[in-house]
């Protein structure tokens, strides 16, 4: 009887799932960690930030911008509606 070769490690593209309840958990758990911890660094600041800019309560300056939808214009190099 000639002797088996040596088994060949399956290809990368055979390892496509967890394939386990323990291998679901240990691949789902670290991701849903760093989610939060995204989360968490940069929401705080951010909603620190977004509440910042909608507090108008001292204003140095008021801007008032109308306009009307479609109804735009713009002014050429003449000084007139183009």
């Amino acid at each position: 009887m000639r002797a088996q070769p040596p088994p060949q490690p399956p290809s990368p593209s055979a390892f496509t799932q967890p394939v386990g309840r323990k291998q679901w958990i240990s691949a789902s758990v670290p991701f849903a960690i760093l989610i939060v911890i995204h989360y968490v660094v940069l929401g705080i600041p951010a909603l620190h930030s977004g509440l910042a800019l909608a507090n108008i309560r001292n204003a140095d300056m008021t801007v008032k911008v109308t306009g009307h939808q479609w109804h735009w214009r713009r002014i050429g190099q003449l000084g007139m509606c183009v």
